[in-house]
């Protein structure tokens, strides 16, 4: 009896280690499929980051090629401005002013250094505007006629 005793007790033994391998089999099981749900959840979530950022990366190359359409539409609107500013009378005027300004400065440095050798006190300015007036429309009237040859 006690060989049924010891018996019945490993019996009694192995079965209660049956039940606690199981249920720790079925806490492993359970925490599988936690493990493989949180997977499949971040294998979505990094589908879904990749196709934001592929989205991202051509949303930027669509702006950097408007970005450079806009610049070439600023340096050729830039060129024609210039061409323009050139032409304008505005520009012939501050020409003008400069040209001016650097001949005073020219004047003054001769005067300074150079006083006994030049005079520039008698200067006609207004004679030289006249002289300077003819001689344009000169060249005009001798264009014209080039042109009508």
């Amino acid at each position: 009896m006690t060989n049924y005793l010891n018996t019945e007790e490993k019996v009694v033994m192995a079965n209660s280690k049956v039940e606690s391998i199981e249920a720790e089999s079925s806490n492993l099981r359970k925490d599988l499929i936690v493990a493989m749900n949180e997977t499949n959840n971040v294998n979505e979530k990094i589908r879904e980051l990749t196709e934001a950022l592929r989205l991202e990366k051509a949303l930027i190359v669509y702006k950097d090629e408007e970005i450079q359409a806009a610049l070439l539409r600023t340096n050729v609107e830039k060129d024609k401005v210039i061409q323009k500013f050139m032409q304008s009378e505005q520009f012939s005027d501050l020409q003008f002013i400069q040209y001016f300004k650097g001949f005073e400065l020219l004047r003054r440095w001769t005067m300074k250094h150079h006083s006994l050798v030049m005079d520039f006190s008698n200067l006609d300015f207004e004679k030289i505007d006249t002289e300077i007036l003819a001689d344009e429309t000169m060249d005009q009237e001798e264009a014209e006629v080039d042109a009508e040859v």
